[in-house]
């Protein structure tokens, strides 16, 4: 059975492993990633004691859906939060939030049938903002999300002139000295088959963490053109190239050992 390669963190890849399973792909996970809470700064108190003045709440993530209503429970503010228009990129976290009692729509224009190919991208910022333009509201949005994570709304949201404002709660952090060791002990024990680069960070990171790890004898799958790029940078070149979703992943490579 092929050994794959994944070096996401945990709450990214939970469904993936499973299809990974499904399609008799054996997944070895070395998590270089991991986040955790930032302090709270002036900022970030003031942006939560002012939830009533946004319009709606957009989800680029399942983990910025977590960490931000870790914080408004924390606070006390959870009806408030509530009482907002919570837009989610993809079903998944429309899902998490609907289970905690948190209204949802889901924005992702595929997975709603619009674009005909059943929501095989996961959901896009770009699917999020035609989403809102759809609805016509152009009040003001919060977006929660990391420090240092790249970030497409609101970005994208600037351009049009809709107010948007970005409440950081969270940061990423290495897997530490003593794990990355033993990753490397299980790396020289099995190479893998196939290594999948989920991010242009990831490329660095897989890189940087695993020195010894022979490119060319393994299967380079990335996610997007954009990492392909990144990885052609470092002096690899992909393999196969998905389309921009951990679905289309799966697909690849169950398609390559099919």
């Amino acid at each position: 059975m092929p050994l794959v390669l994944l070096t996401a963190a945990e709450e990214d890849v939970e469904e993936t492993l499973e299809k990974l399973s499904a399609s008799d792909l054996n997944a070895l996970h070395l998590p270089l990633e991991r986040y955790v809470p930032v302090e709270a700064e002036e900022k970030t108190e003031e942006l939560l004691g002012r939830l009533d003045e946004f319009e709606q709440i957009a989800y680029g993530s399942l983990r910025n859906a977590r960490f931000f209503l870790e914080a408004v429970r924390e606070r006390g503010l959870l009806e408030e939060v509530r009482g907002r228009v919570n837009l989610a990129v993809n079903p998944r976290t429309a899902s998490w939030l609907e289970e905690r009692d948190v209204p949802a729509i889901c924005a992702d224009l595929n997975a709603l049938g619009q674009s005909g190919d059943g929501g095989s991208r996961g959901g896009r910022a770009i699917d999020l903002m035609e989403f809102l333009l759809r609805l016509r509201r152009t009040g003001p949005t919060l977006y929660p999300c990391g420090l240092e994570t790249p970030e497409e709304l609101p970005g994208l949201l600037r351009e049009l002139d809709m107010p948007v404002e970005e409440l950081v709660l969270f940061r990423s952090k290495g897997p530490g000295e003593d794990r990355l060791e033993a990753y490397r002990t299980r790396l020289a024990e099995r190479p893998p088959d196939a290594v999948v680069f989920h991010s242009r960070r990831a490329v660095v990171r897989t890189l940087a963490a695993f020195p010894e790890l022979d490119l060319d004898a393994a299967t380079l799958v990335t996610a997007d053109t954009g990492i392909t790029q990144k990885l052609r940078e470092e002096g690899a070149e992909a393999d196969l190239e998905a389309g921009g979703s951990w679905e289309s992943i799966v697909e690849k490579l169950a398609g390559a050992w099919g």
